[in-house]
């Protein structure tokens, strides 16, 4: 009976297995791609920063660069948070 038992419970977790196994192949490219998306933002701010403040669209390039500042924050947020993901769930594979 106890084998039963045990049959039950590695069928129940088969397919958490299986979706973690699918997150472990996927998270690297995700991270790869939040990575490249944080660069991007960044060279993005830094070439509208230098780029100098001329007349009335000195405003406009403050503005863009404070919302390309928040979207680079909030891409890194993101990514540290797929890191710290796939970590744990590294940590809890093995």
């Amino acid at each position: 009976m106890r084998s039963i038992g045990a049959r039950l419970v590695s069928l129940k977790t088969l397919p958490i297995v299986a979706s973690m196994q699918i997150l472990l192949a996927v998270l690297p490219y995700l991270i790869g791609l939040g990575l490249i998306g944080v660069v991007i933002t960044l060279l993005t701010g830094l070439t509208t920063l230098g780029s100098g403040e001329g007349g009335t669209d000195g405003m406009d390039k403050r503005r863009r660069s404070n919302r390309l500042m928040m979207l680079r924050v909030g891409l890194q947020a993101g990514t540290v948070a797929l890191v710290l993901l796939y970590v744990a769930l590294m940590r809890w594979g093995s």
